[in-house]
């Protein structure tokens, strides 16, 4: 299965971006399955339900979230329907929406995407770690099983617990992938176990920017420790970031992992197919 997933959409920038970039991209590189996070994508905090409307009708499989899934009130009823945007996992019981989703792909093999949140220097939510392990008990990999690929998003802000998170399910799923630190890592890899893992995926945005924020009001807080006016989105040409996956389906373990860059100030990166 060929798998592209694409970082943290930030403000209309990159959200036309990756829009714009999708159905090319899927195309491009045969991508069976396709996941984005969006929860940066209005004005930099949250997610509407036009917007996720348009990512999906783009090409995306499933939306993935992350600490700025409340910001946007609205998305709340439309979460309660949309079985394709998903919040993180580990929220506590009773709290709207889903942390996974499988997904239907090409010759009726099926995909689970999961979406979880961190907690070092986030939201003390629950574990993770075992929010993950519980959903996995409910599937088996491979062919015969009852899911051909899996991927996990972490949105966290400590590597090492990303790492860590990699590591403790090599072998299980096939990518893990961070997300929310809107760098995109230079250490993707193939772990010992099959599994495919990166850092982060980047994001999808205006680098020319403070993670995606205009810079001068941005700095200015490091700067004086005092707070300003509401951050917003850097409005220059998006760098489209994220990582292309190709599992086996036999075992559902990842054959090959490449990162792409496409557009704005970035080095280029094109994964050959």
């Amino acid at each position: 299965m060929r798998i592209l997933f694409l970082g943290d959409v930030v403000g209309r920038s990159g959200r036309d971006a990756v829009v714009a970039a999708l159905p090319g991209l899927r195309t491009r590189l045969g991508a069976e399955l396709v996941v984005v996070n969006a929860e940066n994508a209005s004005h930099g905090f949250g997610l509407a339900p036009e917007m996720a409307r348009a990512v999906l009708a783009a090409g995306a499989d499933a939306i993935t979230l992350g600490n700025h899934a409340w910001d946007r009130r609205e998305i709340i009823p439309y979460i309660e329907t949309e079985p394709r945007l998903l919040r993180p996992l580990n929220y506590p019981p009773g709290t709207p929406g889903r942390g996974a989703y499988v997904a239907e792909v090409a010759g009726g093999r099926r995909a689970l995407v999961v979406n979880v949140m961190g907690r070092l220097f986030m939201e003390p939510l629950d574990d993770p770690f075992r929010a993950v392990q519980a959903e996995l008990q409910r599937h088996r990999m491979g062919q015969g099983g009852t899911i051909q690929a899996a991927l996990v998003d972490v949105h966290a802000e400590a590597s090492s617990e990303k790492a860590a998170m990699g590591h403790s399910f090599d072998g299980l799923v096939s990518l893990v992938v961070g997300t929310h630190t809107h760098t995109p890592t230079a250490d993707h890899q193939i772990l010992p176990g099959g599994t495919a893992y990166m850092t982060d995926a980047g994001m999808c945005g205006d680098y020319d920017s403070v993670i995606g924020m205009q810079k001068g009001g941005a700095a200015l807080r490091f700067w004086r420790k005092v707070p300003g006016e509401r951050l917003a989105p850097a409005e220059g040409e998006a760098t489209v970031c994220g990582v292309f996956v190709e599992t086996d389906d036999t075992t559902g373990l990842a054959r090959r992992i490449e990162p792409l860059r496409q557009g704005g100030r970035l080095s280029q990166v094109l994964p050959i197919v």
